[in-house]
């Protein structure tokens, strides 16, 4: 999470000089910004799953989805933009 946080704070400020760059360098920025954000939303849904799972739900089964959830999370957060 800290890295997508930290990509979109990178790519926002580097878009703010965009004026100086080539018009299809704004278009690579707008794009790496939005996937950035929507990483970052992605990883605080996946924490907020994994709390729920650790605080809220006191009988938890056991299978592929809590032995392997940052593995899980980590694949959905950073892939599932780039696949659609």
């Amino acid at each position: 999470m800290c890295l997508a946080l930290l990509g979109l704070f990178v790519v926002f400020i580097l878009s703010g000089q965009a004026e100086h760059y080539p018009s299809w360098l704004c278009g690579l920025f707008s794009a790496l910004l939005h996937y950035f954000l929507l990483a970052y939303f992605l990883w605080t849904g996946a924490e907020a799953i994994f709390l729920y799972l650790n605080l809220v739900k006191v009988f938890r089964g056991t299978g592929l989805f809590d032995t392997h959830f940052i593995g899980v999370s980590m694949a959905v957060a950073w892939c599932k933009y780039i696949i659609l």
